[in-house]
């Protein structure tokens, strides 16, 4: 994504209502937007009526890779049109396995600089 594109995202974001301190440290990476209709519970009756109630909603979830937020359904319908509109390409799945391969990779790759911090 171009740096056009991430303050387009930004803009599109804030315009529907969403706070720009979201997107502190998002380097543009990933981009996600996707519906929310996951439950979670110790049990499966309970973790199925979540998800059926989410689904009933419409909510959204805006994934930027090392975090994702919930969205209301109207403004995140108002943002995957704002993004369609400007041709700005996201996933519509959660980004939490790239930013982990990307995450893992940077630890493997500086070992030694984060074993000298490690010893301050």
């Amino acid at each position: 994504m171009s740096p056009a594109q991430k303050d387009d995202v930004i803009r599109l974001a804030t315009d529907v209502g969403d706070s720009s301190a979201l997107f502190d440290g998002w380097d543009g990476t990933e981009l996600a937007l996707y519906s929310d209709s996951t439950g979670l519970s110790r049990d499966l009756e309970t973790a199925q009526q979540i998800a059926h109630e989410k689904s009933v909603r419409g909510g959204w979830i805006l994934d930027l890779g090392n975090r994702a937020f919930a969205v209301p359904s109207n403004q995140g319908a108002t943002l995957k049109a704002g993004l369609d509109g400007a041709g700005i390409a996201y996933d519509t799945g959660p980004q939490t396995v790239p930013f982990l391969k990307r995450t893992r990779w940077a630890v493997k790759e500086h070992a030694d600089v984060l074993a000298e911090l490690a010893k301050l």
